[in-house]
This record gives structure tokens, C-alpha cells and sequence, in this order.
């Protein structure tokens, strides 16, 4: 419809456990992390991908959930970068079907750029 958000977790090599959508971005996070929890599924060694831009929200919600990951379609702000790196999340953003740009976490550039 193109108006709705969906937030999935999914395992390392990409199988998604869970996937929920809603009309806000946020809700669908929301969503996502209640489903995790009631299907008593560790978020350890997994990641959270969002298909709206990351804000500081989202990277605040994936901590809570333990959730050391992210992965946006979209750019994050730059608060949402500040967030990640306080809060140790991975964050990789502007994902497409061949690969993302690394913003936060080990394979980001050491100047803090985004790396393909």
C-alpha cells in the first residue's frame, strides 16, 4: 500500500523470525519487540531491520530489547547516529538487495563516515 512500516527480526544469515507492520514506524518496533518477548525469542545474535529511515527512537527501542543491531532502508538522523554509538548498536543504514552502508559499529569508517 505504500503506506504502511514494517520492523522484522531476523537471524545473522537474514531468516526473519518475526515481522510486524503498522502505519507508524514506531508501532511496528514496537510490535516487533512484544512478539520476540511473548515468543520467548533471545535477541542475542540478531538484528532488527526497519523499512523507514532510523530515528534516535528506533535505536533507543532496540536497546531496550537487547537487540545490538539495525538495519534501515532509509538514511538515520544524526541523533540516531549519537544514540547508536552511546548505546553500542551496530547500525547500517540505506540497505538494498546488494548490501548497505555501515554507519556505527566495526565495519564503519574510522572517520565516522558511512562505509558501503
Amino acid at each position: 500500500t505504500r503506506s504502511v512500516h514494517a520492523a522484522a527480526l531476523a537471524e545473522g544469515d537474514g531468516t526473519i523470525l518475526f515481522a510486524r507492520e503498522d502505519v507508524g514506524r514506531h508501532n511496528a518496533v514496537d510490535k516487533l519487540v512484544g512478539a520476540a518477548l511473548r515468543g520467548g525469542v533471545a535477541r542475542e545474535g540478531r538484528f532488527m531491520v526497519v523499512t523507514s529511515r532510523c530515528s534516535y527512537e528506533i535505536i533507543e527501542k532496540a536497546a531496550a530489547a537487547d537487540v545490538r543491531t539495525v538495519v534501515a532502508v532509509s538514511a538515520p538522523t544524526s541523533y540516531a547516529l549519537e544514540r547508536a554509538r552511546a548505546r553500542r548498536i551496530n547500525l547500517y543504514a540505506v540497505a538494498r538487495g546488494d548490501g548497505a552502508m555501515a554507519f556505527v559499529g566495526p565495519a564503519a569508517s574510522p572517520s565516522g563516515e558511512a562505509a558501503a
